[in-house]
């Protein structure tokens, strides 16, 4: 891997034929990791191994020879490599995991890829890392517009017109396969996002709503401080976010006061209804104490 790409991208890891695949988080995460890797690969000088079953056909036991290809073996992948004998000029093939078979060990490594360590599946389990956000998440992009445009490549893209949308609270909406992120915003735009480009809010509560300057416009109005929380804790669960003006809340708390202090008025037809059901109850226990009586 030589880093042709953008190491901020993503990209999705294929293990098996016909599985669903990982997505694996940005190489410049795992910078630290990066390996070079050794082992049989071509010009690694090699000799012969557990698993060989060839004879003489290296020359003589303990002689080395140069590994000059790597090539598919029937029903696997890269499962077999050439290798030239140095005693007498001659090359054969080679199992190299094929069948679970390994005829050769090397002498002296050749250099394979270069990979990230963090990006390798572990075997019998599975490396898909947790998704970075949910549905229903609050989120913002607080990037540079340049930055920006280089994440969104493949990634949704970007336009000039929505730069207004750039350090706004969003919502996330949904997210694909892939691991993008629809995000949708107050005034109901929706944006496709590189989750690398956004950044999570925590959860807006009545504790920050009280600190806000708004709020603390309407406490110094001689507005009792539980009719402001509890109008603050409606606003929070109906629309998740402050008012927009003092006056709105003020007039919020104030109707929470007055639903605390306002005194229903019962119906004068029900307190009729209810009186005469009570004397009946009370003529039927009198009449049952009495027939006791006589017994």
């Amino acid at each position: 891997m030589n880093d042709k790409h953008l190491t901020e991208h993503r990209f999705l890891r294929i293990d098996r034929p016909n599985e669903s695949s990982v997505l694996v988080q940005p190489r410049s995460e795992y910078s630290d990791q990066k390996v070079q890797s050794r082992g049989i690969f071509r010009r690694a000088t090699v000799s012969r191994g557990l698993d060989w079953k060839y004879g003489e056909q290296d020359g003589v036991p303990g002689n080395a020879g140069k590994v000059i290809d790597i090539t598919d073996g029937v029903g696997s992948g890269r499962s077999h490599v050439r290798v030239l004998w140095s005693t007498y000029g001659r090359n054969f093939f080679y199992r190299l995991g094929h069948g679970g078979q390994v005829d050769l060990k090397f002498v002296k490594p050749g250099m394979g890829l270069i990979f990230y360590k963090g990006h390798l599946p572990i075997l019998g389990k599975s490396l898909k890392p947790p998704a970075r956000f949910k549905v229903g998440d609050q989120v913002t992009c607080e990037i540079s517009e340049n930055k920006l445009k280089n994440l969104q490549l493949n990634h949704g893209g970007w336009r000039d017109e929505d730069n207004k949308y750039l350090k706004q609270k969003g919502q996330v909406f949904s997210i694909d396969d892939y691991g993008d992120v629809l995000a949708v915003f107050k005034d109901g735009r929706r944006i496709t996002f590189n989750p690398e480009a956004l950044t999570f809010l925590q959860p807006l509560t009545v504790a920050d709503m009280l600190t806000d300057p708004i709020s603390l416009q309407v406490l110094r109005m001689d507005i009792n401080k539980a009719w402001v929380v509890k109008a603050l804790e409606r606003r929070l669960v109906e629309h998740g976010q402050n008012f927009e003006t003092a006056q709105s809340l003020a007039e919020a708390a104030r109707r929470e006061d007055r639903a605390e202090h306002t005194t229903a008025v019962p119906n004068p037809s029900v307190v009729t209804r209810l009186s005469m059901e009570n004397r009946k109850l009370r003529e039927q226990l009198k009449c049952k104490i009495c027939l006791e009586r006589e017994r």
